[in-house]
């Protein structure tokens, strides 16, 4: 804004006090105007997200929602596709990156049919993770597996995390990765599982007769393998032996496809089992 001053002449000495609103000359102290508003900004902002977080709409604007037809404020039509593409690319500029990455974390739990409370958890962990800025270089999907996965260890309800993955359509082994990562960084103490538990839980999806289960828990009980073997093997082995002696064999297809493992760890636990119990195969 140009001004000059009628009692100097002055043009170059103006001062605009912002406390009060006024114009004032230097040079002879005569206030030029006086209840001027301020027009600009009423925060400060360093970056874009600074600036989107602080930003506010102007109260003189409003706003015409945008509905089925899809016609713009003016009535004209808009193209379906152009107008849930404009949307997209709205929603995303004017939400952060930990904004985006929660929202696409909970539509793959959601997604996914487990309990309300471990779903609940597993956006807990989500959040810490990314409050630990554990997220970063990793893709989310795979983030999420481990944090579904650790929510089901955390409520002892099996799950493998295998499975899991496949679920969310991410990759095994970053999974594994960010599973220990998190595990680490947040310092979990997760519950382990029983071999008991596995066996009853592997029976209930093989749809087994109960003497096979008794039978493998009894099994499980009496066996002592070395503490490297994994658990979801001993379980397995103890089941697939007791269906041999029940005279109803189970597949070792089945049992490794429901526990997640391979059926060469099927053999070696089996074999490993036979000779700590003394039994013929």
């Amino acid at each position: 804004m140009y001004l000059s001053c009628p009692n100097c002449g002055s043009d170059s000495d103006v001062l605009f006090d912002k406390s009060r609103g006024e114009f004032i000359c230097l040079n002879c102290g005569l206030v030029l105007m006086e209840r001027v508003v301020d027009l600009g900004s009423e925060y400060r902002a360093y970056d874009r997200e600074q600036y989107l977080e602080r930003a506010r709409d102007s109260p003189l604007m409003t706003s015409h929602p945008i509905e089925p037809p899809f016609k713009d404020y003016s009535g004209k039509e808009l193209d379906r596709f152009k107008f849930f593409r404009l949307r997209e690319i709205d929603r995303r500029v004017k939400s952060s990156v930990f904004e985006r990455s929660l929202r696409r974390a909970i539509r793959l739990i959601n997604g996914i049919t487990l309990p309300l409370y471990i779903k609940e958890e597993a956006i807990l962990i989500f959040k810490k993770a990314c409050k630990h800025k554990l997220i970063r270089g990793r893709r989310v999907r795979d983030v999420v597996a481990a944090c579904i996965y650790i929510a089901c260890r955390e409520y002892r309800v099996i799950k493998p995390l295998k499975e899991i993955t496949t679920c969310v359509q991410g990759d095994y082994k970053s999974a594994a990765k960010a599973f220990r990562l998190i595990v680490h960084t947040l310092n979990l103490k997760l519950p382990q599982f029983s071999i008991r538990d596995l066996i009853i839980e592997y029976a209930y999806k093989l749809k087994l007769e109960k003497d096979v289960v008794v039978k493998a828990i009894d099994i499980a009980q009496r066996v002592n393998v070395k503490s490297a073997r994994n658990p979801r093997s001993i379980a397995i082995a103890c089941i697939y032996i007791a269906s041999i002696l029940n005279e109803g064999r189970v597949l070792q297809r089945d049992l490794a496809q429901v526990s997640g493992l391979c059926e060469v760890t099927l053999r070696n636990t089996y074999k490993e089992i036979l000779q700590t119990l003394k039994l013929s195969r």
